[in-house]
């Protein structure tokens, strides 16, 4: 995938609260490193009257959740992809020892792999490095250096 430069700053909604296996995501969230790549998936618990997106782990754990910015959720709609990062993590107003964060959501775009096109040149390159050494070693005899 290749980012396509577009950045949306998101702050992480619901860090204080607890899921449903009752692992506090405080603890998950402590476990995070900056720069981490998320995991988003639409959730269908309707908060604030707009459908909000789960944020999770690599491992599925849920750290939260993000009301989409209304240009992300329209680019959500028509499929397509962003990749999202922990960007900050920062002392959480009016919890002591708990901590907020940011995220960077980019808009990202899937370049296909070419495999047709570069299949037969690579094999051509290694025929013709072959050859070349056949003919170097044949050159080499000829002359004596063998």
């Amino acid at each position: 995938m290749v980012g396509l430069g577009r950045h949306h700053s998101v702050e992480l909604r619901g860090v204080t609260e607890q899921n449903a296996d009752g692992v506090h995501r405080q603890k998950i969230l402590r476990a995070c490193t900056i720069g981490e790549e998320l995991k988003l998936e639409v959730s269908r618990d309707n908060r604030d009257g707009a459908e909000p997106l789960r944020i999770l782990r690599k491992s599925g754990e849920q750290v939260g959740f993000v009301s989409p910015h209304p240009d992300v959720a329209e680019k959500l709609g028509q499929g397509h992809k962003f990749r999202v990062k922990l960007a900050k993590v920062y002392p959480y107003r009016g919890h002591e020892g708990a901590h907020g964060a940011v995220l960077d959501f980019e808009e990202v775009h899937e370049v296909p792999i070419a495999a047709q096109k570069s299949g037969p040149t690579i094999i051509w390159i290694v025929l013709i490095g072959i050859v070349t050494l056949l003919l170097a070693a044949a050159a080499a005899k000829l002359l004596g250096y063998l």
